[in-house]
């Protein structure tokens, strides 16, 4: 069996999936189950139509996190939880499990985990964007980081970029390392989005009044939470009004899939909401499909801050905007630039008239040529043999149907 432990984040999921969709075809038989600690993940987990499709095709989610307060809950969860962690302890005894982690089994009590089967537990990196020396600059403005006083929990570190602070984490020395490229460009992967995107797109866009065909724009949010990044720090909300006006005013008739971010709190929600019924009847909708699949059609992704989902666009050849309003420190650590310039085609700092004219330009561009994607590769046919145990043969079948198919 294979156990996958989520972040709290949904990218921990996303990234994992197009693994595991692979490891599907090879281990058509083996088991796989995908743990979660948080309410709101499962949530945001089942509102991403891709995510929860593929983990519901692949084997199944199990919520050990608590769902409700009061006192008989929090008994209930606890023996709930030790009943599950206990099956794990004896799997893991036994031989018969390989853990997934993002980070989770790093601190006690999960580390309980990772002693129980040291021989089989891999610790993956839960993005394949890693941090540029610019975010690390602005996160310090932000808030200083710490170093983990846990080592990593791990058999094997599996990595996409080779900056990933636990491959040089000395606590982490000797253990075996692959580097993988991006998960977002799995061949398989784009096929199991291939499949859903007429469809989900499709009546995303007949929802406008706009025909299945018709390219579109892809407005990323940030969770809107207050940031020392910013002139102000309160500013999201602003920029995404500010934003919404740029376009509407440039292209009013192109349609625009704005994309939240999961862990957004409810009043920026309803600001959102509100921010979209004001502009009536532009062509503006609410979408929770995944950022991949957004990049079948869209004429370029934009973002008030960047987000590591840009990385999906820039696979698929399109043009990214950041429109922000960086402070003199932040632009100062960042050399006027982007926090993330390799993923950020135009940044824009607080000048709207030069947002309007790029996104006017950027929607006559012809579309882009077909990515080049990725179906095998040495180091991730080494690791899916690790994970799937070594010294089993792997099968022949194809995936689970419902893991390719809406």
């Amino acid at each position: 069996m294979i156990a996958v432990f989520l972040n709290n984040k949904l990218i921990a999921a996303d990234t994992v999936l197009p693994l595991l969709l692979e490891f599907r075809v090879k281990w058509p038989r083996r088991p796989i189950e995908f743990y979660c600690f948080d309410a709101a993940t499962e949530r945001a987990i089942r509102a991403n139509i891709i995510i929860s499709d593929a983990i519901d095709g692949l084997g199944v989610l199990r919520m050990i996190g608590r769902r409700k307060t009061g006192g008989v809950t929090f008994i209930a969860h606890r023996l709930r939880a030790a009943a599950i962690l206990a099956r794990l302890m004896i799997l893991a005894l036994l031989g018969q499990v390989s853990f997934v982690h993002f980070k989770a089994l790093n601190a006690w009590p999960l580390r309980l985990l990772y002693l129980a089967n040291r021989r089989h537990t891999f610790y993956i990196q839960p993005s394949a964007v890693g941090a540029s020396a610019a975010e690390k600059r602005v996160d310090e403005i932000n808030r200083p980081r710490r170093v983990s006083k846990h080592g990593p929990a791990a058999t094997a570190l599996v990595a996409f970029s080779r900056d990933w602070p636990p491959l040089h984490d000395p606590r982490a020395a000797g253990l075996p390392q692959y580097i993988l490229p991006p998960p977002y460009n799995r061949q398989l992967w784009h096929r199991h989005l291939d499949g859903q995107a007429e469809h989900h797109l499709g009546q995303a866009l007949r929802d406008l009044g706009h025909d299945p065909k018709t390219r579109f724009v892809v407005f990323i949010l940030s969770s809107m939470d207050p940031t020392a990044m910013l002139t102000r720090a309160d500013m999201f909300p602003q920029l995404f009004a500010d934003t919404l006006d740029a376009i509407t005013t440039a292209i009013p008739d192109v349609p625009v899939l704005i994309k939240p971010h999961p862990a957004t709190h409810e009043k920026y929600l309803a600001l959102q909401r509100q921010a979209i019924a004001a502009r009536a009847p532009a062509p503006l909708a609410v979408t929770n499909l995944h950022p991949l699949l957004l990049s079948r059609g869209a004429h370029f992704f934009i973002g008030n801050v960047f987000s590591s989902t840009f990385a999906n666009a820039i696979a698929m050849g399109l043009p990214t905007v950041e429109y922000t309003s960086y402070n003199a420190a932040s632009l100062a650590a960042t050399d006027g630039k982007s926090i993330h310039p390799d993923l950020v085609c135009h940044f824009i700092n607080g000048d709207s008239a030069a947002l309007q004219q790029t996104i006017t330009g950027l929607v006559r561009s012809p579309p882009p040529p077909a990515p080049s994607l990725v179906a095998g590769d040495p180091q991730t046919e080494a690791f899916l043999a690790a994970l799937g145990g070594g010294d089993r043969q792997p099968g022949t079948a194809s995936p689970n149907p419902r893991s390719l198919e809406a």
